[in-house]
């Protein structure tokens, strides 16, 4: 494996300079910003075409956006200004990194056979612990272990790896009947990861049975590709069999499960009273977290949409179809408002404020505020923003 590098300079050739954090193509203008509209809040270039690169993906973590590039340059990015922090190289051109992990002051990085562990502050590399066997899903942190899905001959392992040790050995592994392909959720001291076969379990930092179920597992009907997620003592599940799941983290028993008809392979965004699930060929649904029966309907469907991206008090932020923002009214999954640009090819959830974090295939980097209140000046970026008519969204019965 190449050795992890930290590019010092890369930043001064990535960010074009001249214009920093300021620079506007000729299409974006300043002045007094309409209501629904979206405004640019601060955009840097990274000029990837210079070493013959795109945008693979965009994570946010706390208040940095980590930028991830097709040959797996990384650069760190203030998520409020825009400020670029570092830029490191981590195993050039090798199979692709899976999304970041927050170890304390270290950042990891896992690759298809080791964790790249780096210092967040700056993100100079600090060493590479190879893994037994081939990583297959994204991972979790609890205190300084991450958790991790391991491919095995037959099946898949849960190993739980000390990155605050430096040696390569798993501080426990669990079996599972199948591979690891979803990123395991975390909750307290509970850890809990999903199989290929469908199969939920749950286990504690100390490797025991967290769930009075045999196994300490739920099943599902059909294979778990999508990430599972936590909040609230509940645990969130998308499966192939077409439902998503709430459970209840403590138990393993349903709260409530929701049937989208047709396979789930990503993963549901969860807010304050709000699951956003992505339904493939369908669009976004919209489900009261809370309210409701055993067999949730849905409040709304926005048919065509793609993703969650943000939300503000009023409306909900999507990827639509054609890759524009649309905003939706979070009440009744009405359309009320949606961008023109469809230059953007990466994007990511922010559940903690309005701000859209998105970015071109060469690398430019762009923080959108959503305008909804009048006497806003600013760069508008994806203006002006237009009424959907006839609506693409309406309230599920």
């Amino acid at each position: 494996m190449r050795p992890a590098i930290v590019v010092g300079f890369v930043l001064a050739l990535l960010v074009s300079l001249s214009g920093g954090c300021q620079t506007q193509p000729p299409a974006e203008r300043v002045g007094l910003i309409p209501v629904n509209s979206l405004m640019m809040q601060w955009a840097l270039p990274l000029a990837l075409d210079k070493r013959h690169d795109e945008i693979r993906g965009l994570y946010l973590r706390d208040n940095t956006l980590y930028v991830y590039s097709q040959r797996n340059l990384v650069t760190a990015i203030s998520a409020d200004g825009g400020k670029p922090l570092w830029a490191a190289e981590v195993t050039l051109d090798e199979l692709p990194l899976k999304p970041p992990l927050i170890v304390k002051d270290r950042i990891v990085f896992p690759t298809g056979t080791s964790l790249e562990v780096h210092a967040l502050k700056d993100g100079k590399p600090i060493y590479s612990m190879m893994t037994p066997r081939s990583i297959r899903s994204p991972g979790a942190v609890l205190g300084n272990t991450v958790y991790i899905g391991l491919d095995y001959p037959n099946g898949g392992r849960l190993a739980a790896m000390d990155v605050s040790a430096r040696y390569a050995t798993p501080h426990w592994e669990v079996m599972s009947r199948a591979g690891i392909e979803a990123a395991p959720a975390v909750h307290g001291n509970t850890i809990y990861f999903a199989d290929a076969n469908g199969t939920i379990f749950a286990v504690t930092e100390d490797k025991a049975p967290a769930w009075a179920l045999e196994h300490s597992a739920f099943d599902t009907d059909g294979s778990i590709v999508a990430d599972l997620v936590t909040d609230e003592g509940a645990v969130y599940a998308a499966s192939m069999d077409s439902k998503i799941y709430c459970l209840d983290a403590a138990t393993g028993r349903v709260r409530w499960q929701y049937y989208s008809t047709v396979p789930l392979v990503d993963s549901p965004v969860v807010t304050s009273d709000t699951v956003y699930q992505p339904v493939p060929g369908v669009g976004v649904v919209a489900i009261d977290k809370a309210q409701g029966k055993l067999n949730r309907d849905a409040k709304w469907i926005a048919y065509g949409a793609r993703r969650f991206l943000s939300q503000d008090e009023k409306f909900v932020y999507l990827l639509g179809g054609d890759r524009r923002v649309m905003a939706c009214d979070k009440t009744t999954g009405e359309i009320k408002f949606r961008g023109q640009r469809n230059d953007f090819v990466a994007f990511a959830a922010n559940t903690k404020s309005p701000t859209i974090y998105a970015s071109t295939r060469n690398g430019r980097i762009v923080a959108i505020m959503p305008v909804t209140k009048p006497g806003t000046v600013g760069t508008l970026v994806l203006a002006p923003a237009t009424i959907i008519e006839p609506p693409v969204a309406v309230a599920s019965r």
